[in-house]
């Protein structure tokens, strides 16, 4: 079986938006190591390839997630359903698909926010795309250096690279379904 590691390792560096020679520095290793790796020139060792997958900020096991044999359907019930908090906020998972690095898994969730919170405050976005639709309250929608007003019933779409966070700034919960593609939050 051909792995093709370096050239999985290339793809998520560039979804990541990170030079060769950041990835090199965040990993403690050569620009060159880097870059034979990437064009599957070399074979890295498991201590290089974690290394380099925690420059990434990514886990080693979603390097090779794919393959994993999943079933192609999952069922979650209300009873069943994970809940999560984070920052004081309130994630509860609805349902995810991890299908590796070369297809694009997806994660969906509901999130409620109390007045004043926000989902997260983060200075980066990361790969991949996201929709939500509010269905409780209203909110703003921070995209980078854009702000917008959202209320009950609209739905948002956007690519998850750039900046972005939803702040509850009423004196009411927010409520909102959310999916995110690949999964970042819960499922990675």
């Amino acid at each position: 079986m051909d792995l093709k590691t370096g050239s999985k390792l290339r793809e998520i560096r560039q979804q990541k938006n990170k030079t060769i020679k950041e990835t090199a520095q965040a990993a403690s290793i050569s620009e060159s190591m880097i870059s034979q790796i990437e064009r599957d020139k070399i074979s890295p060792s498991l201590e290089t390839l974690s290394r380099i997958c925690e420059g990434l900020d990514i886990e080693l096991d979603y390097l090779f997630s794919y393959l994993k044999k999943k079933n192609s359907i999952q069922i979650v019930k209300k009873k069943e359903r994970i809940l999560h908090q984070v920052q004081g906020v309130d994630f509860e998972e609805l349902s995810a698909i991890n299908a590796g690095v070369n297809k694009k898994g997806i994660e969906a969730y509901r999130v409620k926010l109390a007045p004043g919170q926000l989902t997260e405050n983060k200075k980066c976005g990361h790969p991949g795309y996201e929709i939500g639709i509010i269905t409780k309250g209203r909110g703003q929608f921070h995209y980078g250096s854009d702000l917008y007003e959202l209320q009950k019933g609209d739905s948002i779409a956007f690519a998850a690279a750039v900046p972005h966070k939803l702040l509850n700034y009423s004196t009411a919960g927010l409520e909102a379904y959310w999916i995110t593609s690949p999964p970042k939050r819960f499922l990675k």
